[in-house]
């Protein structure tokens, strides 16, 4: 889910890069743009950002380990350990608020409580406006990377005079790049005015609220949860979690439904809108039935609610991605509803487009080719190894953001039931993407610089999404699941009869 709008990605003729995009995809696509270079190639590369400051507004985020190994290859991770950023996850547990007892969990400990892959990470829970600091802070080892704000763009078209496209700003500036690569979000000015004109972002009814709170020793000791939490309710899914090592802060964010307020970015709710949000909260996930009593004591004290309205890219993934010299990475291509990892898939975007680009356009010994047919091989095999990824991230992200919305007693009831199973029986397909390096998959073609000599591991799997989407069973992980969901759903009705009996039996 892209949380500001910035502007594209420039590359110009030659060696030196342009681009706007001061959000994470067009940070992380510039660090990677020179730290895969070539050892004869300087790229220059200058970052507009529509925004007068960099866009640090937005909750806390996961990070997977698979995105964490990539940050650590681009020097970002460093930035983050040393500025003590973050909250290490050992798994993200889930809850029901009808019961204290944990349905399930998502871990990331690996076999040896180390970390997942080889070197092995685990998670880590971070605000975005950290993970912008760091990538920032990243900039200053590049010094031909340089960061522009208050660039908003008004054109793009065709130079008359070359083979590149010029971009027009409001302050009067113009650009001329050959290679325009659109890393300006969900709301993309590179898609609407140039790529793909037909496919527009859509509101998807919802909203993201988010806050943070206080927390005390008290606070802590009640906690019913590590370090996070998904707390489903029939009415929603509310995550609780701290986001720095203190704990002295605590985050609470959820997914509610919104009539379209016609606002692009979010805003900090006040007066009656603040009050408003809050009440909606409680009702949602601090009801009688609640058994999670610090759920309502943090809903109580937020300090502030924002709201992020959300949007997804009509089509998802399967629309056009490039046209001639340009193209679009990240939310810009394909934005979807929040589904855990988008943050990890803009970052794998910049890393392996980068690969793909350096490995087609740059010669051993030689500069930088821009002939168009080596543009054009480079764009498709970087769509060749994405899209199955991107296709099921799609479907998982529209399945998950399903799952969040209303539903009655016994559909509630079944989803607890499942979702233990469902974690159950995809824990090895999530490990597998956990262990995922795209800084060293192959590339699928014969090409410079297309094994990287400081990277990690080799994996790169594509999943083709959650088994509710496959459009083929494994027979075997079938019969698992309906034996699984038998001896839990007569566990759990053998133990509403026991608490029935115990009940009356008192009541006598």
């Amino acid at each position: 889910m892209c949380l500001l709008p910035s502007l594209p990605l420039w590359l110009t003729i030659g060696s030196s890069f342009w681009g706007g995009g001061g959000g994470v995809s067009g940070l992380t696509t510039a660090t990677a743009l020179s730290k895969l270079a070539p050892a004869h190639v300087t790229p220059k590369i200058d970052i507009c950002e529509i925004r007068p400051h960099p866009g640090t507004v937005g909750g806390a985020i996961n990070l997977t380990p698979n995105a964490l190994r990539l940050l650590d290859y681009l020097g970002v991770y460093q930035k983050i350990r040393d500025r003590r950023y973050g909250i290490t996850v050992n798994a993200v547990e889930v809850f029901s608020i009808h019961h204290r007892n944990k349905l399930a969990e998502s871990s990331f400990r690996g076999p040896n409580d180390e970390g997942i892959g080889s070197p092995p990470y685990k998670a880590i829970r971070i605000t975005r406006a950290n993970l912008m600091h760091a990538l920032i802070a990243t900039l200053s080892t590049y010094p031909a990377i340089i960061l522009h704000l208050d660039h908003r763009c008004l054109s793009i078209e065709q130079s008359p005079l070359s083979d590149g496209i010029t971009a027009t700003f409001s302050n009067s500036s113009t650009y001329t790049g050959s290679l325009p690569l659109g890393c300006d979000g969900v709301h993309s000015f590179t898609r609407n005015s140039h790529v793909d004109p037909d496919r527009k972002q859509l509101y998807t009814g919802v909203s993201n609220a988010f806050g943070f709170l206080p927390l005390t020793d008290e606070d802590r000791t009640a906690a019913h949860f590590e370090v996070s939490a998904l707390n489903f309710a029939p009415k929603g899914l509310l995550l609780t979690s701290y986001h720095e090592e203190t704990r002295s802060e605590g985050y609470v964010g959820a997914i509610i439904t919104m009539e379209d307020v016609g606002s692009r970015d979010g805003w900090k709710a006040k007066g009656e809108d603040a009050q408003g949000v809050k009440q909606d909260m409680l009702e949602r996930f601090a009801g009688m039935n609640t058994r999670l009593p610090i759920v309502s004591d943090w809903l109580s004290r937020v300090e502030g609610w924002f709201m992020w309205p959300v949007y997804m890219v009509e089509n998802g993934g399967a629309g056009r991605w490039s046209r001639g010299r340009a193209m679009l990475l990240g939310d810009a291509a394909h934005a979807m509803p929040p589904q855990g990892e988008s943050t990890g898939i803009v970052i794998e975007h910049g890393v392996l487009f980068a690969r793909c680009l350096w490995a087609k356009l740059a010669g051993r010994d030689t500069g930088v080719s821009w002939d168009p047919s080596k543009v054009t091989k480079a764009f498709e095999a970087y769509e060749t190894l994405r899209r199955p990824r991107i296709e099921a991230a799609c479907k998982e992200s529209m399945a998950v953001f399903h799952s969040v919305k209303e539903m009655g007693r016994f559909g509630f009831w079944l989803k607890t039931c499942i979702i233990p199973i469902f974690l159950h029986l995809t824990r090895g397909k999530r490990q597998k993407h956990f262990e995922e390096d795209v800084t060293r998959s192959y590339l699928g073609f014969d090409g410079v610089h297309a094994e990287p000599e400081h990277a990690h591991s080799t994996v790169l799997l594509y999943s083709s999404g959650p088994w509710w989407t496959q459009d083929s069973w494994n027979p075997a992980d079938v019969a698992k699941l309906w034996q699984a969901w038998a001896a839990t759903t007569l566990s759990r009705l053998w133990y509403r009869i026991w608490r029935s009996r115990s009940w009356t039996t008192k009541a006598e």
